[in-house]
């Protein structure tokens, strides 16, 4: 029977490095059928300003979302003990109980984590095929003028569920700030995309509750955005995971002002 897929297969002189060696493209196969995925995928890349080896992380993300569009979510999660101005203090929480050994680390809906970005890809690719459990629908609207924004995340269970707990962030792309680059020296112009700025209904999310088959379930959350993030470029990131093994089971993003 013809494979649907194929994954990546890949040769590493030694773990070790944890992904600061690169594999030339020669080296690498990827072949896939295009094929739409089953679900969409929460991708947290956790980073920092002064980690040189996260710009490949960050042109590996890229690449993924260009084969994936957006059927893949990606937040990055700046956290370090240096007060680099894209720090938060979630971040830190997160990059903590994740027990992240080092920048950068990726994982893929809650429970596939390496710190090698070329193994992202495969574990993406296994999400992909995944038959979701739910179904998570997100709107926003948003008032220029108090900055007040208010999120609705429709959920419908396509399966029984307890233990899951809803989380909303605020994630702001295109932000002019400083980066360690592969020459050792720091690029003051950089652009970060897809930055968590911010959790809008507490750090691990509202209360757990639990849904049945076909059941609907409907929150609503208001936040006030800070002065400074530029509207335009931020969006909301809004999931449902399993509160008890971190798996992701639904995501949706929206920006809060029509690109258009």
């Amino acid at each position: 029977m013809k494979k649907k897929w194929i994954l990546f297969f890949i040769t590493i002189a030694a773990l070790a490095y944890m992904g600061c060696d690169v594999i030339k493209e020669d080296d690498r196969i990827l072949e896939m059928e295009k094929t739409i995925p089953l679900k969409r995928i929460l991708i947290l890349d956790f980073t920092d300003q002064g980690c040189v080896n996260c710009l490949r992380a960050t042109e590996e993300i890229q690449s993924l979302q260009n084969i994936y569009k957006d059927t893949l979510i990606a937040v990055s999660i700046h956290a370090s003990p240096r007060p680099f101005s894209l720090v938060t203090a979630e971040g830190n929480q997160y990059d903590e109980y994740f027990n992240i050994a080092g920048h950068p680390t990726g994982i893929v809906d809650g429970i596939s984590s390496s710190s090698n970005p070329q193994l992202w890809g495969g574990y993406i690719l296994e999400r992909a095929k995944i038959n979701p459990s739910l179904s998570l629908e997100l709107s926003v609207s948003y008032e220029e003028e108090t900055r007040e924004l208010n999120t609705v995340s429709k959920i419908k269970g396509l399966a029984e569920h307890s233990g899951l707990k809803l989380l909303l962030w605020v994630v702001e792309s295109k932000i002019i700030d400083r980066q360690l680059m592969l020459d050792g020296k720091y690029k003051l112009d950089y652009e970060h995309n897809h930055v968590f700025r911010a959790a809008i209904n507490g750090v691990w999310g509202g209360d757990a509750f639990s849904i049945g088959e076909n059941e609907e379930k409907t929150v609503e959350n208001s936040y006030t955005l800070n002065e400074k993030w530029e509207t335009e470029n931020i969006s909301i990131v809004s999931f449902v995971y399993d509160a008890q093994s971190n798996e992701v089971l639904g995501v949706a993003e929206i920006k809060i002002v029509n690109s258009e």
